[in-house]
This record gives C-alpha cells, sequence and structure tokens, in this order.
C-alpha cells in the first residue's frame, strides 16, 4: 500500500496540490470546479478593518482558506518556509515552539514576536503550538508592529482567523490515516439560527513516535491531542454585534528523542536514555467581542481570559545513566482587554484609537534531581561546592505578575500633496509593571555517597553548610516606553511603492536561575529594534501575475541571549549589546494557464552580532546569531482536473519544495568541548506533495511529506556539568505518507 501511494505521489510531483472547493456553505458543483482564470484578491484583517494585502504598506503575507488547506496546514510550524524569513523549528515539544522572522527571535523566554489568534493575544510561546482548524486566514507581518501590538512583537505579528458562522448551514467531517499509526478526525458545523450565528468545531490527532528508545524499545515522540472551538455570536440590528469565542486543547506528547555525539566516531548515537519523558497541557481560551457603529464610526473592545497548565518531565541528561531527571511546570492567568475607536475616510484622512490592559500571573516551578550515577563526574576534593552530588535535589519556584496599560494610535493620510501618496503615523505609549518571586532550595543527601573504582567513599557535609539551602527573593520593575511608527506609501501606475519605520520594544524581565554570585543577574533589561524597509507589490497581466519585492534593515540592542551559568548547571538570560539583522524578501503568485496556479517565496536575512563581550576573553563580535537561517525558499503551484462538464468530478495533483538555509546551533558559532562537531546545520530541504479526487460533496486526499526522507537535525546544543558533557542532537521527522477522507453537507 505504502509502494503504490509513493509511486503515485512521484508522478504529479511535477503539479501542486490545490483545495478541493470552496468553503462557502454547501458545496455544489460549481463550488469543486470553479475556473481559476486570475488571482483572487487576499483580504487581511489584522489592522481591524479588511483590507486588500496589494494595498496594505506593510511586508505581509497571508494564507487564504482555500491554501490551507491545499498545503495541508494544520499549525503554524507548517509554515516554516512558506513565508520569506519565516521560521519555527520542528523540534522537541509544545512548551518550546520560538518564532524567528528576518532573524529575530527568542529560544528561552518572552517571545520576540506577537501571536494572535482572533484579535485574542498569546503571551506565552509555550501556547503557539496548536491544531488549526475551520480558520479563514493566517497574516504574519515582518518587521516590528509595536504601534498597534505593542509589546513583543519586535520581529513581527503572527494572527489567526477562524470562520465566521456561515448564513447557511456547512457541516465537515474528516478522517486522516497513515504512517506510525496517525490518525486524526474533525468534526465541524456552522450555521445562522435567525439573528444567531455558531460555528464549533472538534478535532483529535493521534500518532506513534518517530523514533524509537533503544533503551526500552518504545517510541519517543508520540502524540495525543484533543482541540475544540466554539463562536456564538448575535445580532440584534446591523449596528451592534455581541460574540462569544472560546475553546480548549489538551495535549499528551512524549518526549525529545534527542541523540548524544560519539566524538570518537563523529556521529550520533541512536536515541538511548533510561527515564521515560512526556509533556502534557491543557488550555482553555475565552473572549467576548462587542461592536457598536455609530454610522460609519465603530467602537469595539475585546476581553479575553487565557488559562494554561503544563508539566514536562524528562530525562535531563538523554543517556542510559541515572544522571539528571527534570520536572517543570508552568501555570498561567491572562486577562486582556482591547477598546479601540476606528474611524472612517473623512476627507483624506482615517484613523484608529485604542487602549490595551493586561494582567498576567505566571507561576513557574523546577525540580531537577541527581540519580545514583553522577558520582562518576563529579569531583571529590570539596563535594560541598559540588552540584554533582548522588541524590542531591534542587527545587526552585518563581512567581511572576506583569500589569500592563498601553494607548495607541494610527492616522491615516491619502492623496498627500499629490495623488496616490498616502502617509500613515502611528505611536504606542506603554506601560508595564513587573512583580517576581523567587524561591531555591538545593537539598543535600548527608552523608554524600560516592561510588569509585577503588570502592565507596562516604563524605558527611561540614557542619556550616545548611540543609537544605535555601534562597528567597521579592523583586519588582517597571518600563514606559513609546513606540512610534511611519509609513509612506505611493501608488505608481497602479503598483504599491512603499517605506516604512518603527521601533519595537520586547519587556526585560527575570530568570529562573541566575549566577548566585552577582545577584544582579537575576534580572535582565529590555530590548529594542529599529527597522527601516522599502518594498513594492505589484499586480501584472490582468491579475494573473502578482510579485511583492521588499528589502529591509534592523538595529538591534540589547538583544537578550542566553548563556549557562557560572556552575554549568543551567541557562540565564542576559543582555548582548548590539546586533543586526538586513536582507530581502520576494514573493511571487501566477495563474499561467487555467486551473493552473504557481507560487514561490524567497528570503535571504544576514544578522549578526555587532558588539557582544560575555567577558574579556570571550568576544563574539561578527559572530552570526543563531538559529536564523540564511535563507528560506518555497516552490508549487496547483493543478485542477475537471473530468466532467457538470462538475461533479474532479483531480486534483499537487507538490511543494521547501528549503531552509544554513543555520548555526549558538552563540559561538562553535561547540568548544566539540571541535569536531558540525557548528552550523546546513541546508535541507523536504518535498511534500497530494494526489486528491473529489466526487460531489466528498474528497479523497493523498499527502506525502518529506518524500525524498531527507535526514539533517532540527536542533542541536552542548551540556556540560562539570566533567559531565555531551552533545546532542534531534533529527527530523522522516517520511510520512496518509489519507484524508473529507464529507461536507
Amino acid at each position: 500500500m505504502k509502494k503504490m501511494m509513493l509511486l503515485l505521489l512521484s508522478a504529479v510531483a511535477f503539479w501542486g496540490g490545490d483545495a478541493f472547493g470552496k468553503d462557502r456553505g454547501k458545496v455544489t458543483p460549481s463550488d469543486s470546479v470553479e475556473i481559476t482564470k486570475r488571482l483572487e484578491p487576499v483580504i487581511v484583517y489584522s489592522h481591524r478593518r479588511a483590507e486588500d494585502l496589494h494595498i496594505v504598506p506593510l511586508s505581509v503575507s497571508a494564507f487564504t482558506p482555500s491554501k490551507i488547506e491545499r498545503e495541508g496546514i494544520v499549525g503554524i510550524k507548517d509554515v516554516t518556509a512558506r513565508i520569506p524569513n519565516f521560521y519555527m523549528p520542528d523540534y522537541g515539544n509544545k512548551v518550546n515552539s520560538p518564532i524567528y522572522i528576518r532573524g529575530i527571535g527568542s529560544k528561552f523566554n518572552t517571545p520576540s514576536v506577537a501571536f494572535y489568534v482572533d484579535n485574542v493575544p498569546y503571551f506565552d510561546k509555550s501556547t503557539f503550538d496548536f491544531d488549526l482548524f475551520d480558520v479563514k486566514s493566517i497574516e504574519i507581518f515582518r518587521g516590528p508592529q509595536g504601534t498597534l501590538f505593542g509589546r513583543n512583537s519586535m520581529g513581527g505579528t503572527v494572527s489567526v482567523y477562524s470562520k465566521e458562522p456561515s448564513s447557511t448551514m456547512r457541516n465537515r467531517l474528516v478522517a486522516s490515516y497513515g504512517d506510525y499509526n496517525f490518525m486524526r478526525f474533525l468534526a465541524s458545523h456552522s450555521n445562522t439560527y435567525g439573528k444567531v450565528g455558531v460555528a464549533a468545531g472538534v478535532s483529535y490527532a493521534k500518532r506513534d513516535g518517530f523514533f524509537t528508545n533503544s533503551f526500552n524499545g518504545k517510541k519517543v515522540d508520540n502524540l495525543e491531542n484533543l482541540n475544540t472551538k466554539f463562536s456564538v455570536s448575535y445580532k440584534p440590528n446591523e449596528t451592534f454585534t455581541v460574540k462569544v469565542i472560546g475553546g480548549f486543547g489538551l495535549n499528551n506528547d512524549g518526549g525529545n528523542p534527542f541523540n548524544v555525539y560519539d566524538a570518537s566516531t563523529g556521529a550520533f548515537k541512536d536515541v538511548n536514555f533510561n527515564e521515560e519523558s512526556y509533556y502534557t497541557r491543557n488550555m482553555v481560551n475565552g473572549a467576548a467581542v462587542l461592536s457598536k457603529k455609530f454610522g460609519d464610526f465603530e467602537l469595539r473592545n475585546v476581553t479575553s481570559y487565557q488559562y494554561f497548565q503544563d508539566h514536562q518531565h524528562l530525562d535531563n541528561d538523554y543517556t542510559a545513566e541515572d544522571l539528571y531527571t527534570n520536572d517543570f511546570l508552568q501555570y498561567q492567568n491572562l486577562i486582556t482587554d482591547e477598546l479601540v475607536f476606528l474611524t472612517p475616510k473623512i476627507g483624506k484622512w482615517s484613523s484608529q484609537t485604542g487602549a490595551f490592559f493586561f494582567s498576567q500571573k505566571m507561576d513557574k516551578g523546577f525540580d531537577i534531581k541527581n540519580g545514583n550515577d553522577v558520582s562518576r563526574y563529579m569531583g571529590v576534593k570539596d563535594p560541598s561546592k559540588t552540584k554533582n552530588i548522588p541524590n542531591a535535589a534542587v527545587n526552585t519556584q518563581t512567581g511572576e505578575k506583569s500589569n500592563g496599560i498601553a494607548f495607541f494610535h494610527q492616522s491615516q493620510f491619502s492623496d498627500v500633496f499629490i495623488k496616490g501618496l498616502n502617509v500613515s503615523l502611528g505611536g504606542r505609549l506603554d506601560y508595564e509593571n513587573k512583580k517576581f518571586d523567587y524561591y531555591n532550595a538545593v537539598k543535600l543527601p548527608n552523608p554524600i555517597v560516592i561510588t569509585t573504582p577503588s570502592g565507596v567513599i562516604k563524605v558527611p557535609l561540614p557542619a556550616n553548610v545548611p540543609n537544605p539551602m535555601v534562597t528567597t527573593k521579592d523583586y519588582s520593575k517597571d518600563k514606559l516606553v513609546f513606540l512610534p511608527k511611519a509609513t509612506v506609501s505611493y501608488d505608481l501606475l497602479g503598483q504599491n511603492v512603499y517605506a516604512s519605520w518603527g521601533l519595537g520594544y520586547k519587556s526585560g524581565g527575570f530568570n529562573t536561575s541566575y549566577d548566585k554570585s552577582n545577584p544582579k543577574t537575576i534580572a535582565y533589561n529590555p530590548e529594542f529594534a529599529e527597522n527601516v524597509e522599502m518594498g513594492v507589490k505589484t499586480k501584472w497581466l490582468d491579475s494573473r501575475l502578482m510579485a511583492n519585492v521588499s528589502v529591509f534593515y534592523t538595529d538591534w540592542r540589547d538583544q537578550q541571549i542566553n548563556v549557562f551559568l557560572p556552575s554549568g548547571e543551567g541557562l540565564m538570560i542576559t543582555n548582548a549589546g548590539h546586533s543586526f539583522t538586513k536582507g530581502a524578501e520576494l514573493e511571487v503568485n501566477a495563474i499561467p494557464f487555467t486551473n493552473v496556479q504557481l507560487y514561490g517565496a524567497y528570503g535571504y536575512t544576514v544578522a549578526k552580532f555587532l558588539d557582544y563581550r560575555m567577558n574579556d576573553a570571550t568576544v563574539y563580535d561578527g559572530n552570526y546569531l543563531p538559529f536564523v537561517p540564511r535563507s528560506t525558499l518555497s516552490l508549487g503551484g496547483s493543478y485542477r482536473i475537471n473530468l466532467d462538464d457538470r462538475g461533479n468530478s474532479t483531480i486534483v495533483l499537487g507538490v511543494d519544495y521547501e528549503r531552509v538555509g544554513k543555520h548555526y546551533w549558538n552563540d559561538a558559532n562553535a561547540f568548544s568541548k566539540f571541535a569536531n562537531a558540525p557548528s552550523f546545520q546546513r541546508p535541507w530541504f523536504n518535498i511534500n506533495a497530494t494526489v486528491g479526487y473529489t466526487y460531489k460533496n466528498l474528497n479523497l486526499t493523498l499527502r506525502g511529506k518529506n518524500l525524498t526522507n531527507e535526514r539533517y537535525n532540527t536542533y542541536m546544543y552542548e551540556y556540560e556539568v562539570e566533567k559531565f558533557q555531551n552533545l546532542y542532537a534531534q533529527k527530523a521527522k522522516p517520511r510520512m505518507v496518509f489519507v484524508e477522507l473529507t464529507y461536507r453537507f
């Protein structure tokens, strides 16, 4: 069966997939075989008004419902490389889901890219990775978006919008099955009942792991998740709308399938660790949206609440030895409210003015426990000062309460001085207060038992060593910033030429682990990015060809970076002095023939440290920023074959090519303890393909991902505690083929 699937996919590898019909109520024959002769306008919603992407004077990309379904996008990670200079590495599990746009991102601390779902902000990147379904748009803005989106939108903004309740009944059932015992089931309903609109859906997915733990023969990275969403709107008249949206997600994932580097062979060993690992997450979202129109003016308010709780248990050394285990827990309560007043175009002027408030409470807990085998790596002379002590445990608990308020305004002026010249000016005043509670307890066994080749040594703790050793701290900090932005655009013979300047900001914070000899390291400062860009958006050949080009330069100051603690146990965040990113982007969409669509996206980024000195002996000036691909490339196309004149039967063929360029793994651009190991990831690519058949309301699709079974690493890092040191890597997911059956009614 698998061979037949692969042969079928390979036979059509020069074509691209397309959606099986438009999702506009009940599916009719015309929905399934709509003739495509020109590119339809793409609408973006993130500026709180529906706008044609072609006239928005910003670097923004958008995925329509047909593109989302055609390319099989079920999570934000699937967008990697399909957007210029957009990279979301697919490694580990959902607890760490960083996003990088134009080289700006954050792996360990507060995200540098804002994330919104239906105008509701998601503050923590542990909430970014979830199943997407019934989505009408995915919009990605590149570059600082501080004026309208505020804090932590330095790299850009990702906005996801769900489909609205339909005016006629729309139901959808989806069932998928494939390699690695992959299963996915989806059911959704949408309809309007008088003045009430209802949309609801539920998805369930399960998959065995791609990698096997040779220690116990079990799969490592299995997953199982359940997600629901709903929207209920009430519109008593044409000027007033009330909408309640919400949902919850339950996730139960396996551990990280890290491989240990073998310096003697220059290769990575198979996955082999003794402690079973897992990650669980529960997340609940809810929001109330009120909209009141006064003629062409509109007052809109969005109040939201988000709760998530997660727990990660892992083998911290990823070896068969009994060394280190780690439990990491998070609890978040987040309340936000945004009030916006939108004015229509009055003469040459329009605007939006608003206020934003948030209150976030984040509690975290860390439990690190040492096993019996750590004595092989510890120093014996002064065991009271080493952390490599068998059966020692460290418990850290932190509580961070953040409150913020912001006021923002943006004005748009059209036909300034000359026809077609437009100017947008905006600013945001952002205030934030953070309070931080820190508790740390180190519990040591007494006596300390050390196993050596010559026998067992028992060393009592000195009388002056407290046990447990407890540290508590309370901190507070405030920050007030102003984030301006200016954009100029000009309609040049129907093409949109633009330039913009803006300031982005990411808040500072507190470390959950820090250098005890330097208490000031418990806090780190905010970072700022000043961005300049120019671009042009074009349409040609009666909208059969669209091409967008942009260039940018971002000056990045006080970048928050991760460094190892002096003890080697754990990481802390500090600020580098000065960095930059610069590059170019290109997007092309074309319909060269009826029912044939081609598309491509290319991004190029150079991101380096200008001034980064860890100490007198360690200088990283001129090094490349880690986790930043030099380039991203996506190519693909779609071809639809109508099998009858009545539109009851169609075939869809498809392929997509994605390539991610060279990128380094750490600030040093090298692994200090493993000089012969690869210090960077070479460019890698994936080929994905689809073959589909539609008969009336029934769709059968065969999808394949990474068809050539490319092998590369999605993450690498080195870890050292005294005499214990290892280099780890996680391999990319292998080829996967699955079939998908969809029924609409």
